[in-house]
């Protein structure tokens, strides 16, 4: 089973929808709902619930419960640099993925975090290498955003930390609002909304 959110994305000028069911990711043609190919993720997946993100012909995602990944799966295509007629796994990475909050991509670096310790990793997008990981504390459901240039991640606990992108960890605040905080926020003009358990 699978509660993760499709993905509508444009592979060679043709819209295409990404749905991670359990086990597989799976293609289809959004006119008719025709399936146009399916990958298995290689190793146990279910209950997923975080959102993939798409960028560099990729397709990033975690594999959910149990013990989750992040994969990066390169999507088929018949022209650009790498082209393939075939999905193919790129590479994936096994420490700390997180089961519910969504990674995030900036630029040729991936972000994320996991749901108890709140472990904070940056990989290379391009190929997986670790590029740094540093531990936040906390638990996490909500997903890191990107916001006026920077991320903002919000614990269960109702602490937020703020990381300015990049290859070197950097904590630009930390702050802290009452109640527990399990939805991702939302940025709209020029504020930042959470939704927190009770407010005052």
């Amino acid at each position: 089973k699978s509660y993760a959110t499709p993905a509508l994305v444009p592979i060679d000028g043709r819209n295409q929808i990404l749905s991670q069911g359990a086990d597989w990711l799976y293609a289809y043609d959004p006119a008719d709902g025709h399936e146009l190919w399916k990958l298995k993720y290689g190793s146990l997946g279910f209950s997923l619930s975080s959102r993939a993100v798409t960028g560099h012909g990729r397709i990033y995602l975690c594999t959910g419960y149990s013990r989750s990944e992040v994969h990066a799966i390169q999507l088929p295509a018949k022209s650009g640099t790498n082209p393939s007629p075939e999905a193919t796994h790129a590479w994936k990475y096994t420490k700390g993925a997180p089961t519910m909050s969504s990674p995030l991509l900036v630029g040729n670096e991936l972000y994320f975090v996991n749901d108890s310790g709140g472990m904070f990793t940056c990989l290379d997008a391009l190929t997986g290498q670790e590029i740094y990981r540093e531990r936040l504390g906390g638990s996490h459901s909500a997903s890191p955003l990107l916001a006026d240039g920077l991320i903002h991640l919000a614990s269960r606990e109702g602490d937020i930390h703020v990381i300015r992108p990049g290859r070197k960890f950097e904590l630009v605040a930390k702050n802290n609002l009452p109640g527990q905080i399990m939805a991702s926020p939302v940025a709209l003009d020029d504020a930042l909304y959470y939704r927190t358990e009770i407010g005052r």
